[in-house]
């Protein structure tokens, strides 16, 4: 099986969020180490933070970055007004 491309985990969450709903993700690098949810390769830290920060450089997503160390919240995103019009044309298959 091909090894899927590394921001299939962001795409696959921006064709979740069509309702523009947040999504919360970890910057932490431990988190994706851990025992976790996702056993992809894709969901790892090197392959979610850059797609987030390089997504939100482009203003395709509302990015809500929490600092390190903040207990209660985690950082989260969701897909921009003008990026949801524009996906609310497209057949996601």
């Amino acid at each position: 099986m091909p090894t899927p491309p590394p921001q299939e985990g962001v795409n696959q969450e921006l064709a979740d969020c069509r309702r523009s709903r947040f999504i919360s993700y970890s910057r932490r690098r431990s988190f994706y180490t851990e025992s976790q949810r996702y056993y992809r390769s894709t969901y790892s830290f090197r392959g979610i933070i850059p797609a987030v920060d390089q997504l939100a450089a482009e203003g395709l997503i509302e990015h809500e970055k929490v600092p390190p160390g903040h207990r209660g919240f985690q950082s989260r995103f969701r897909v921009a007004p003008d990026l949801l019009k524009e996906l609310s044309a497209v057949e996601v298959q």
